[in-house]
């Protein structure tokens, strides 16, 4: 069996960990850190603004699957210097560090993978990073952190996966991915060369149908062609498959 080749693994951030914040606690973190910079503007104005972006973030992504940083969102909201920009991404992430805890399958899962010697990386598509704090509580387990808005492009695009195979030094089919979307870690993830893992912690909703319309219209693929190397209902899992086949 393939998995006998893995020697790194790869996961989704929604995989590793989850906000336990109010849908808008982006949007009202950045508000008050532009605030806090000196960079005034009302609430109701920001908030117009960011779901214009948002609108505007959703529609490219789905278009050519361009992504760019939270920098440059900022830049046409709110016209702030550069430097402004930077210390307004990172006071909003930390403050949304407290929202932000691990999956309860999360560190038993990092704690086998780091015993046992494989590499492991973070593939985040979120605007906003971590954070410094989290950046530290992570270190321990992840050798490597991977952006989409950082790399330019979003999953399934296979910039991001590749990304990942040259930053931990293994070849694509030595690298097993595991994140919860069939389009954007499934499919991208295989499209790339990777092994790929779908995580169904729960049963999932409907699926997002601009992911499904794009997959038709740009690889004339339906969703249900799209087949994962392995279905996990929990990361727990993935420590006996490498037991038993690695």
């Amino acid at each position: 069996m393939w998995v006998h080749d893995i020697r790194a693994l790869s996961l989704s951030r929604d995989a590793v960990v989850r906000s336990s914040g109010p849908p808008d606690a982006v949007p009202l973190a950045m508000h008050a850190a532009l605030e806090l910079h000196g960079a005034p503007m009302s609430r109701e104005a920001f908030l117009a603004a960011w779901r214009h972006e948002e609108m505007r973030r959703t529609a490219a992504r789905w278009t050519d699957l361009s992504d760019e940083p939270i920098e440059s969102v900022l830049q046409r909201i709110a016209a702030v210097p550069v430097d402004v920009r930077r210390d307004v991404a990172r006071a909003a992430a930390e403050a949304l560090a407290t929202s932000l805890e691990w999956h309860a399958d999360a560190l038993p899962t990092l704690d086998y993978l780091r015993e046992s010697g494989y590499r492991v990386a973070l593939l985040s598509d979120s605007l906003l990073p971590l954070g410094a704090s989290w950046d530290q509580r992570v270190a321990p387990w992840i050798d490597v952190v991977v952006s989409s808005p950082e790399i330019g492009r979003a999953a399934p695009h296979p910039a991001p996966f590749q990304a990942l195979a040259g930053r931990l030094h293994v070849p694509p089919g030595q690298l097993l991915h595991v994140g919860g979307s069939l389009v954007e870690d499934v499919f991208g993830a295989k499209g790339a060369g990777l092994r790929a893992a779908l995580l169904e912690r729960v049963l999932r909703g409907p699926p997002d149908p601009q992911a499904t319309e794009w997959l038709l219209r740009t690889h004339g693929h339906r969703l249900e062609e799209v087949q994962p190397d392995l279905k996990v209902r929990t990361l727990e899992e993935i420590p006996a498959i490498l037991d038993e086949f690695g």
